[in-house]
């Protein structure tokens, strides 16, 4: 199954979100305001739906899979110690290790 790429519409109609960081016909970053809204509405038992259009966003646009998805990455974001903010040190680290002539 291939990816679900956003129209030149959908992108222009997200991007006039106060709430959309970054968007490209892949994906959509959302500010941290919108990740602590959704995830209060969503605590006090709204659904993802009707988070969405509540914030703004159309969940027609994002479709169920991104939905899905997001409302997932943000309750494990919202448990972990660190919020919504990247880990410390997150990456995969140096490929090789530097030896004393290469510092």
């Amino acid at each position: 199954m291939g990816r679900n790429y956003f129209s030149k519409e959908q992108i222009e109609e997200l991007r006039k979100s106060k709430y959309v960081k970054k968007i490209s016909e892949a994906n959509v970053r959302f500010t941290d305001d919108f990740k602590n809204e959704f995830t209060g509405l969503l605590n006090t038992g709204a659904s993802p739906i009707e988070a969405l259009n509540k914030l703004g966003i159309s969940p027609k646009i994002l479709g169920p899979k991104r939905v899905g998805s997001l409302t997932t990455r943000m309750r494990e974001q919202a448990m972990r110690p660190e919020g919504f903010s990247r880990k410390e040190n997150s990456s995969k680290g140096k490929k090789r290790k530097l030896t004393f002539e290469n510092e």
